[in-house]
């Protein structure tokens, strides 16, 4: 935009739909509710059990190589009946899960994880 900018071309900014957002759209589920708290975590350079264990929701983005890990921590912390995916959110080749057992290890970089 900036560089459009800079040689006088009109620019509109349009805002879109953050991609969590369109995949708890896509799950029929809330992100949150009164009081709880709503966490955004890069899947990747973090603990993930730690971040799994934080109040509230979760929202693990661009999982990519961390899924075996993140999947195996999800079982230890018996959160198996409270996490969701979208892989591919929006485009041709989209994905949902409604649950860990329909998880696959070698789900893609663009998938979003909502633990609950």
């Amino acid at each position: 935009m900036d560089k459009l900018l800079e040689k006088n071309y009109d620019v509109e900014v349009i805002p879109g739909v953050t991609s969590f957002c369109a995949s708890a759209s896509k799950l029929r589920i809330g992100l949150t509710t009164m009081n709880e708290p709503l966490h955004i975590i890069p899947a990747t350079g973090i603990d993930l059990r730690e971040a799994l264990q934080m109040p509230g929701s979760k929202v693990l983005m661009k999982i990519g190589k961390s899924m075996p890990k993140l999947i195996e921590v999800l079982k230890e912390l018996n959160l198996e009946d409270n996490v969701y995916a979208v892989e591919n959110c929006g485009l041709e080749n989209e994905k949902i899960y409604n649950n860990l057992d329909e998880f696959d290890g070698k789900m893609g970089y663009f998938t979003i994880v909502i633990v609950k």
